[in-house]
């Protein structure tokens, strides 16, 4: 016995392509996809939280509708529509999580650069051949990392089909 949750659901749909959809994910500060998806609350216009961030440092309008003051209160992050974007996008989210993590363990190797090795005890020097408080620091965020990600690559993994309801 079997039943169907949908009319018509053994109908195929075509497949559809990422530029059907690029007018709808594209900031349109950057001409780029949407990184961080952040929403303007009083116009629902959505940006790049990096693209609206520095465009709030020149002007307190949308970019779009230019309709009310913006502040950064104003602006919430749009997680749905950043999943969205990450699953319709092939590799959007390996490539921006790899640029993020190069970005952090590049200010971590500078802050660590100009710092004395210290032992987990602050303020004590680390003995020779033992474990700093700099490692102990990267492979915390290391794990971090690792655990917060490890389900997220199968989720926003290419292949993973998206089904649209038209």
């Amino acid at each position: 016995m079997t039943s169907t949750t949908a009319v018509g659901s053994n109908v195929p749909h075509p497949r559809r392509k990422v530029r059907d959809f690029n007018s709808l994910i594209t900031c349109s500060v950057c001409q780029g996809y949407i990184i961080e998806a952040t929403t303007i609350t009083d116009c629902l216009h959505t940006f790049c939280r990096s693209c609206i961030l520095k465009h709030l440092e020149r002007s307190n309008f949308c970019p779009t509708c230019s309709a009310k003051p913006v502040t950064v209160s104003n602006l919430r992050p749009d997680r749905i529509l950043k999943t969205l974007i990450y699953k319709l996008v092939p590799g959007l989210y390996q490539s921006e999580s790899q640029r993020v993590a190069e970005f952090h363990g590049g200010a971590l190797s500078k802050l660590s650069s100009g710092r004395r090795r210290f032992s987990g005890l602050v303020g004590i020097p680390s003995p020779e051949g033992k474990e700093s408080l700099d490692d102990d620091i990267n492979h915390n965020i290391s794990k971090k990392n690792e655990s917060e990600h490890a389900d997220d690559a199968d989720f926003f993994h290419p292949e993973e089909p998206i089904r649209f309801n038209p």
